[in-house]
């Protein structure tokens, strides 16, 4: 691994602010011989709503440009690492023949964001982002260039997301998660799994009463009304993910 690479990783977890992880982004873009870098992040707030958390050195103009014509909505760039976890290279954006991704490059292009490379970034509590390096030239996929700045993405984005979540203002805003036991936790997991009050009575060898008495006190804690609501929230909030329990036996495929 390039030694820049360990160091940057070193820089961005003894980190203390927002600034000098910008500082450390813009060091990273500098090091790969690129332009701009932007990374952005959102953070779910409920199903309906999120937060947006940006650091950029992107020109303002052009985010403002970004904003106003509303190109979220047919930026293949950022369609792309919403959906797959494969890195983008710009020049893909050259072959397609849809006028309004045809503006939306060359609009790019006229504020010197003309090639680059972009990953995707998704985790287990439905944060969703992008980190872009942009350069003033075209790149091509499979180029050397690319390759080395996809690798590089790659290795550093894990520690710049965890700095990220852990420093912004948005993560500390956060819905409180409520605190719950540990057999709460296993029948709300067991009731997202579709089963039955009776059914987790038989899984944790309790009575069917206590089952539903757990399962009150989480709908309580979570401060909403019925199981699939408090099912919803758990899942937003992280408190409940898959586990893959001893009880099944999964299916082994060897090629």
């Amino acid at each position: 691994m390039e030694k820049w690479i360990i160091k940057t990783v070193a820089k961005i977890q003894e980190s203390e602010d927002l600034l000098a992880i910008k500082n450390i982004m813009i060091d990273i873009k500098n090091n790969l011989k690129f332009n701009h870098v932007h990374y952005a992040i959102k953070f779910p707030s409920g199903f309906t709503s999120i937060s947006n958390f940006i650091i950029s050195d992107y020109p303002e103009a052009w985010i403002k440009c970004y904003t106003d014509q509303a190109y979220a909505r047919i930026d293949p760039i950022l369609k792309h690492c919403s959906e797959s976890q494969e890195p983008y290279c710009w020049d893909r954006l050259t072959k397609s023949t849809d006028q309004q991704i045809v503006k939306f490059r060359k609009e790019a292009a006229s504020f010197g964001l003309i090639g680059g490379v972009s990953l995707g970034i998704h985790n287990h509590t439905g944060n969703t982002g992008i980190f872009s390096l942009a350069a003033n030239h075209i790149l091509k996929t499979g180029s050397v260039e690319c390759c080395t700045a996809t690798l590089s993405l790659t290795a550093l984005q894990p520690y710049v997301h965890e700095a990220i979540t852990k420093l912004s203002s948005f993560s500390q805003s956060q819905p409180d998660r409520p605190k719950l036991t540990k057999r709460e936790l296993e029948c709300l997991l067991w009731s997202a799994e579709g089963k039955t009050s009776d059914e987790i009575a038989k899984i944790l060898s309790i009575k069917s009463p206590t089952v539903i008495f757990h399962l009150k006190n989480t709908i309580k804690k979570l401060g909403v009304t019925n199981r699939n609501q408090a099912i919803a929230k758990a899942v937003l909030l992280g408190i409940i993910c898959p586990e893959y329990s001893s009880l099944s036996i999964p299916p082994t495929y060897h090629f």
